[in-house]
């Protein structure tokens, strides 16, 4: 963390690998009466996807899974045009995806997705809320989860699941 002048105000920068923020206050009335611009930067990986050889040994089961939970999220995340949609969006969707049951094998799994997307929603609430930089936290917090998020379910296999 770091404070240092930018322009006409002051820039707040935070880092935690792999994510920057960087959060510039204009000078005047105090902390957050002036926010020039909030940037958040992260990697820009892809993320791992099961083979076509584990593809093959999926139960039918958990094909039918992966095609309802992807058919939810072209439905919720895939329209995502607006900021101002985004909090909801998100919600929808980690309360439908919530509502599908896998196997009982593989509810481990699930959650390893459904964890992070749930906390990416309680994210994207706070961000609306929060004012100044207040804001912050909620950001960074959004790119978080939002990251474990698509990893995790790329990772499980779906393929239409991301907030990237």
């Amino acid at each position: 963390m770091r404070l240092r002048p930018f322009g006409t105000g002051l820039a707040l920068e935070l880092a935690r690998v792999p994510f920057h923020a960087r959060l510039v206050l204009g000078r005047g009335g105090g902390p957050g009466s002036a926010i020039g611009e909030l940037e958040l930067y992260g990697p820009a990986d892809v993320p791992v996807r099961p083979s076509p050889e584990q593809k093959r040994s999926w139960s039918a089961e958990k094909r039918r899974y992966i095609g309802r939970a992807d058919a939810i999220c072209v439905r919720t995340l895939g329209s995502l045009i607006k900021a101002s949609d985004f909090a909801p969006s998100v919600s929808t969707a980690s309360r439908q995806l919530d509502s599908l049951r896998p196997r009982a094998a593989e509810t481990r799994l699930v959650q390893s997705f459904l964890r992070p997307l749930r906390n990416l929603a309680r994210a994207a609430r706070a961000a609306t809320i929060a004012n100044g930089e207040n804001a912050l936290p909620a950001a960074v917090a959004i790119g978080e989860y939002a990251m474990r998020f698509d990893k995790a379910a790329a990772r499980y296999g779906l393929s239409h699941c991301t907030v990237r």
